[in-house]
């Protein structure tokens, strides 16, 4: 066999094989599984009781700090009791404290709008993955992940992708690029298993780079 149809033959090989892992990839995700996956980890999940603790990061500085244990009540709604709470208070009286006041009004406006936003996306609607995955771009797994990407999932400009395990097709990121008041704004999270499979998301990072402002979540204690 020549050098030029090993060539081929290599090259047909490995069509074949990233063919093969997305026609896996593309049916777990188009036969509903990943869907159904995400719509029953989402159920499982509603059985905890577990910690929140969430970060307001303003120019590298943590401006403040929260705690709340959190579970979900007999209807599926999400139940947030505030535990600790740690922000500085304003000092002083008049024009300057007046508008220190007024900046972290806004600020908390925007932190309102950006959760919102975020909201929209996670956790992901298993109608709408089903109804963006035509136009999906599936890679072969790097590193033990698949990657399902979508384009314009929620808004125009905006990307959204899951990072599924080969091994335990559970989600093991999700990185999120979209936009607030035409501002770049990224959502960034890490899931870990309980030991029963049930996914959790571990730590979700949001960051807005034009207002220098990051919000940590983390989840830890969970029980039943």
């Amino acid at each position: 066999m020549s050098l030029k149809h090993i060539g081929r033959y290599s090259t047909f090989l490995l069509f074949l094989f990233v063919l093969g892992i997305r026609v896996e990839v593309y049916g777990q995700v188009a036969g509903g599984e990943i869907a159904k996956d995400i719509a029953a980890n989402s159920q499982s999940l509603r059985q905890y009781t577990y910690l929140q603790t969430t970060e307001v990061i303003l120019k590298g500085e943590v401006k403040n700090t929260r705690k709340a244990q959190v579970h979900y009540d007999s209807t599926g709604q999400k139940v947030s009791v505030p535990l600790a709470s740690a922000e500085p208070a304003t000092e002083g009286r008049g024009l300057k404290a007046r508008i220190v006041e007024k900046k972290k009004d806004e600020m908390k406006e925007y932190v309102e709008r950006l959760v919102a936003l975020m909201g929209q996306y996670l956790p992901p609607n298993p109608d709408k993955i089903k109804a963006a995955l035509p136009t999906a771009q599936i890679t072969p797994p790097a590193g033990g992940d698949a990657k399902i990407a979508f384009n314009n999932y929620l808004k125009q400009g905006d990307t959204m992708a899951l990072s599924v395990n080969s091994q335990s097709k559970k989600l093991d990121q999700i990185p999120i690029q979209s936009s607030l008041d035409n501002d770049p704004v990224s959502f960034l999270v890490d899931f870990a298993r309980l030991p029963d499979g049930t996914n959790y998301p571990s730590m979700t990072s949001i960051k807005s780079p034009s207002k220098s402002l990051e919000i940590k979540v983390t989840t830890s204690d969970y029980h039943k």
